[in-house]
């Protein structure tokens, strides 16, 4: 379902795209010989897994485009922090829920821009953290009886791709779709 949300973004976008270009010129066509002059984007974006993003994007004059970029994702774990004082077998039957969060990514990015359309790819890692939340129920550890610890749950390849639209307007959209953050939109800046 995701995927088919992501085509029908991309497919949108390109038709908007179009309709803007021929408004301008009624013998439009695609010169992807041309030019950009040296540019700067930063991008800040919101990923559908609850992370946020932000991508630092050099435009060259080859129309080549690279930079790199660095995720985040909120916390698991409810209640106190104890994972630096104890592990997660301490009191094993406090435990009431383990979760599997990813929890910060670092990519590059690289892509090709076409006028005022930039697509591109990332490629990187993205680390994971296991929590276990626990409640205690003599309120011992934390006022309210929650707890948690954490530990390292090893990392994944993060590869995904993106699309961005320079409008006349400060900020301009930005899309795209990775493994780690899900479907991510945002906007951008250029300098």
């Amino acid at each position: 379902m995701k995927k088919l949300f992501i085509l029908s973004l991309v497919f949108v976008s390109f038709i908007s795209y179009g309709q803007e270009a021929q408004k301008k010129d009624k013998n439009f066509t695609l010169n992807l010989k041309q030019k950009q002059r040296p540019s700067f984007d930063m991008v800040i974006y919101y990923g559908t897994t609850n992370k946020f993003g932000f991508d630092f994007n050099f435009n060259t004059k080859t129309n080549l485009v690279w930079g790199f970029g660095f995720s985040g994702g909120l916390k698991g774990g409810i209640g106190k922090n104890y994972s630096e004082t104890m592990g997660p077998n301490a009191f094993s039957s406090d435990i009431y829920e383990i979760k599997v969060r990813e929890n910060l990514g670092f990519y590059g990015t690289f892509g090709y821009a076409i006028d005022k359309l930039t697509i591109g790819a990332k490629l990187g890692y993205g680390s994971s953290l296991k929590f276990f939340n626990a409640y205690d129920e003599l309120q011992i550890l934390s006022p309210n009886g929650y707890y948690y610890t954490s530990q390292d749950a090893g990392g994944k390849v993060l590869s995904g791709v993106f699309m961005s639209y320079k409008l006349k307007t400060m900020l301009s959209p930005y899309i795209g779709y990775d493994n780690f953050n899900g479907a991510n939109f945002g906007t951008f800046f250029r300098f």
